[in-house]
């Protein structure tokens, strides 16, 4: 399989360690919301190793999606659902 490219949005902001953990990987947008960031995975295990390192951070994933138009972007688009008054 060959890479894929990726976007990770998470809740809030992304420091250098972050970055650093995360090889490859950019900033391509904050708000005051959150980060996203983006960067190739070489296959399912290497999207969940990007995933348990952000989660091993204590940050909250609100998208991952492969990035439209590119050849290799055919796969999970994921938007976790919204919490609600419980």
């Amino acid at each position: 399989m060959a890479s894929a490219l990726y976007e990770i949005a998470v809740r809030g902001s992304v420091g250098s360690s972050v970055l650093a953990a995360l090889e490859g990987f950019e900033v391509v947008a904050r708000n005051a919301g959150g980060t996203t960031l983006r960067g190739r995975v070489v296959d399912q295990a290497g999207l969940h190793g990007v995933l348990n390192r952000i989660s091993g951070f204590g940050l909250e994933l609100t998208r991952v999606a492969p990035v439209a138009g590119h050849p290799e972007g055919e796969g999970v688009d994921f938007d976790p659902p919204q919490e609600g008054p419980g």
